[in-house]
């Protein structure tokens, strides 16, 4: 029998060329983006590699199911 194991990633603004590129444009808006989360940054890609790193290990073999919130912090504003 083979085990299907479903694990999902939400995240909110990481800094990549494009957010680069729209803080030039707007910089009001990307100033939004890092003020807004409780964290008050913006996410890089070490945030995201170091969770992922975990999903695909035997550390998470026993995880399935989820949904794991990068955000900063953001979500919890929503959950209160």
């Amino acid at each position: 029998m083979q085990i299907l194991s479903v694990l999902t990633i939400s995240c909110r603004h990481i800094y990549t060329d494009m957010l680069a590129s729209l803080g030039v444009e707007n910089p009001r808006l990307f100033q939004s983006f890092e003020s807004d989360p409780p964290l008050k940054r913006v996410g890089n890609r070490l945030d995201l590699k170091l969770p992922v790193v975990h999903l695909l290990s035997e550390g998470a073999g026993y995880t399935t199911g989820s949904d794991l919130l990068i955000t900063g912090g953001l979500h919890l504003e929503r959950s209160m």
